[in-house]
């Protein structure tokens, strides 16, 4: 009962929007819509491109800070019916569109003024399988399906910071090699910014463990934090962020000096910059880190692989690419953070990050300007 009232829901707010955006009078004015739900993603881009171009932000409810934290730019609020009428007239009326995310309005809209969408995308990597390739999606109805598959077709172009991540949103989106612009990953300028700024002197090595969401809740913490404290805490400190919608609480996790959880408001970007050490398993982090610490050791802790591999899926032969062997257990962990051989990221870097070298942003905007002067 409860999935087909959410398919009908669905369904109404296709035709809501396909109404809507077929009902509204097409221009093409050079403006610039973007659609905003992944918090902490902009980093100035926005700020940067609004010097040339008017620009109004739809935000999530997620993005309500980042929103605020705006200037010189309007805002509005996209979970609200109001923001959401207003999204869709303002769509028919601007000449570009980005979005840092799947929204599925996108698949429904009428682009007959000409509308050109630019998806910016809220990693610099991929581990796991999304899109056409998530093993979830493909359980999914067919019609659902078809809805995914508009909204990925109707991004016209895509940005990605390597040809590594190119190849994954053909295959992810089932788009080609003229939708993607090999601009770099706008975002990233921020993080090699940020690793300009001096950091302060510790007494103790800092290890960070960034895990992924899990819909499921493991019968005990996947990663044994008090055999790390006793063969680990005379070197190092160890810092842990929990996805913000984890099902641990901090008070049923092992509790010493030295390791430290992280509130869920705390910036993971800020975390990797300070993170002599990072472990995580399918986080995009970890494209972030290769970037910010090229001689840093980056740890990926996969102890449920077998059944990650059957609900979500990893891209094909990745651990290829990766500077050290996939640790299962605590102890492989601790064996890699003690081992001598820190493993070079520098041939992930060189992979993965090949156009992340802080001029993303000035690239992307460049490109927008000609495609606007295109069309005036």
């Amino acid at each position: 009962m409860k999935r087909q009232l959410v398919s009908f829901i669905k369904r109404v707010y296709d035709k809501y929007v396909s109404f809507v955006s077929g009902h509204v009078q097409a221009a093409e004015k050079p403006e610039i819509v973007y659609l905003m739900s992944f918090p902490g993603n902009d980093h100035g881009f926005i700020a940067d491109l609004a010097v040339h171009y008017p620009i109004t932000v739809f935000y999530t409810n997620a993005c309500r800070s980042d929103a605020a934290a705006l200037t010189n730019v309007r805002t509005i609020n996209l979970n609200r019916l109001s923001g959401l009428t207003t999204c869709l007239k303002k769509l028919k009326q601007v000449s570009i569109c980005i979005c840092d995310n799947y929204f599925a309005l996108l698949g429904n809209i009428d682009k007959s003024n000409g509308l050109k969408v630019i998806q910016v995308w809220h990693a610099g990597g991929a581990i796991k399988q999304f899109g056409l390739e998530d093993k979830t999606a493909q359980k999914r109805s067919e019609s659902d399906k078809a809805r995914f598959k508009r909204v990925y077709d109707s991004f016209d172009y895509i940005v990605v910071g390597s040809e590594k991540m190119a190849a994954v949103f053909e295959r992810s989106y089932g788009v080609s090699s003229s939708n993607i612009w090999l601009t770099g990953f706008p975002r990233t300028d921020y993080l090699i910014d940020r690793q300009a700024v001096v950091k302060e002197e510790k007494s103790k090595k800092a290890i960070v463990y960034l895990p992924t969401y899990r819909d499921q809740k493991e019968a005990t913490y996947p990663l044994d934090i008090k055999k790390m404290a006793e063969q680990l805490a005379e070197e190092y400190h160890l810092i842990v962020k929990e996805h913000p919608h984890s099902q641990w609480q901090i008070e049923e996790l092992y509790q010493s000096s030295f390791v430290t959880y992280a509130p869920p408001e705390t910036s993971a970007d800020d975390l990797v910059n300070i993170a002599d050490v990072l472990i995580t398993d399918y986080s995009s982090t970890a494209f972030d880190y290769s970037l910010v610490h090229p001689d840093g050791r980056l740890i990926f802790y996969w102890y449920d692989v077998a059944m990650y591999c059957q609900t979500t899926g990893i891209q094909k032969n990745i651990e290829q690419d990766f500077p050290l062997p996939v640790c299962q257990t605590t102890d492989e962990v601790i064996a890699q953070v003690l081992t001598k051989e820190s493993g070079s990221l520098a041939g992930f870097n060189q992979k993965w990050n090949t156009y992340n070298d802080g001029q993303a942003s000035q690239r992307l905007i460049q490109k927008i300007k000609h495609e606007m002067s295109d069309r005036t």
